[in-house]
């Protein structure tokens, strides 16, 4: 008898990670081709609508609100229903929100347009499971490269992404409902494909995140976010979601400011896009090959310098190389801390220790996002950019006790 949330099968195991691992990418791309349409319209859209202009960012911030909401109960659905469940509900909340937001703007309607873009947070609060799923469904000593596998999917949507946003914009008689109309049928075909997932026997080696046995039960989480390697990788990969978010988000605004076009603000953002997601075509090999921690210190290094190529000068090529520099190490860093938080729990801590992880992310993520308009306005772009060097060094700092503990160096265990 299958356990709640699981499903019966005498699929090969190899066979099950392969098949798991295709359809995570695929629906890793899905998502990333819907997002990038609100993250293109949302704020123009907003803008169009707002009673008052200082309204305007209102819609893009509950994506970001519902986000964060939303990663406890993802993660509640995912322990009580599996992920045929949990993540297929991620899409349906997405596709009802595309198709509230084709009505809000067909009549003009800024609450229905904030309800609409607010249920794509939902989406976004499952699909960063994603990654997680990979990794505790790979075999031991693969689980950077699934997590890479699954960033793979975001390559297609950096390049996708955008073009979708504005050819959607007036494929219907209504200025930007076809592109909110995508966001659904980009969200109906994820639903459908995540139920092909198939659920790890609880049992297996394949669902056993660590090494260590499970017999002593399940630690209080504030043990386990004490462990080296929870220190490393949730700090870690929550630090390199501030910088990211506050350097995407800051970059084209102040290449507006500027005065280089929009389109040459979004030309950077797309470029950033690519630097995010095209490595994960070698970084998952870079930490079988190295361990995670010494790939989190080049992420580090590089996102680093992306900051301080960035005080430099506010040329377009110097914002693109600033901010392919910044993705880059977003990735790297994010693939070596979310490995190594995989390998901090055991299989009865799973959800508790991802949904942490997960929260650690989306506010750190949201932080990054909200305050770079003050920042900006009040101390610059250039400064704004040296700034994100604090919580690198914190980040760097945080590596301390894993490389004293020796906890994240066995290639075994990642």
């Amino acid at each position: 008898m299958a356990q709640p949330g699981t499903t019966e099968t005498t699929e090969p195991t190899g066979h099950r990670y392969r098949r798991n691992l295709a359809v995570l990418t695929v629906a890793q791309a899905l998502f990333l081709c819907g997002t990038s349409v609100d993250l293109t319209l949302t704020g123009l859209v907003g803008y169009r609508l707002a009673p008052t202009p200082a309204l305007a960012t209102l819609p893009a911030a509950l994506i970001t609100v519902v986000t964060l909401a939303g990663t406890g109960p993802a993660a509640a659905l995912l322990a009580r229903y599996g992920r045929r469940v949990a993540f297929p509900a991620g899409s349906i909340a997405a596709a009802a929100g595309g198709l509230i937001s084709v009505l809000a703007v067909s009549v003009a309607s800024f609450p229905l347009f904030c309800l609409g873009t607010a249920l794509v947070g939902g989406y976004q609060a499952a699909a960063g499971y994603y990654s997680f799923a990979a990794a505790d469904d790979a075999p031991t000593g693969k689980r950077g490269r699934a997590i890479a596998t699954v960033l793979i999917g975001g390559v297609v949507a950096a390049v996708v992404g955008p073009f979708l946003a504005t050819t959607g914009v007036h494929v219907l008689p209504v200025p930007f409902a076809g592109a909110y109309l995508l966001v659904t049928v980009l969200a109906v075909v994820s639903a459908g494909l995540l139920r092909l997932l198939r659920e790890p026997p609880a049992a297996t080696p394949a669902a056993t995140p660590t090494d260590e046995p499970d017999t002593a039960g399940a630690r209080p989480l504030r043990e386990i976010m004490r462990t080296p390697r929870f220190v490393a990788g949730g700090v870690g990969g929550a630090l390199a979601y501030l910088v990211m978010s506050l350097l995407m988000t800051a970059a084209p605004i102040a290449a507006v400011n500027h005065h280089h076009s929009v389109a040459q603000g979004a030309s950077v953002v797309q470029w950033h896009l690519v630097g995010m997601f095209l490595p994960a075509l070698v970084s998952g090999h870079l930490v079988q090959w190295l361990r995670p921690v010494p790939v989190l210190v080049d992420g580090i290094l590089l996102s680093a310098a992306g900051a301080v190529v960035a005080a430099t000068g506010t040329g377009v090529p110097t914002f693109m190389v600033s901010l392919i520099l910044v993705g880059v190490g977003w990735n790297l860093m994010f693939v070596a801390a979310t490995t190594l938080v995989a390998a901090a729990y055991r299989p009865s801590e799973r959800v508790r220790t991802q949904t942490a992880a997960q929260t650690m992310a989306r506010v750190a993520s949201a932080a990054g996002s909200l305050s770079a308009g003050a920042l900006l306005t009040g101390i610059g772009w250039d400064r704004t950019a040296l700034l994100t060097l604090i919580p690198l060094a914190i980040a760097a700092a945080c590596l301390v006790p894993a490389i004293r503990a020796r906890a994240a160096t066995p290639a075994e265990e990642t």
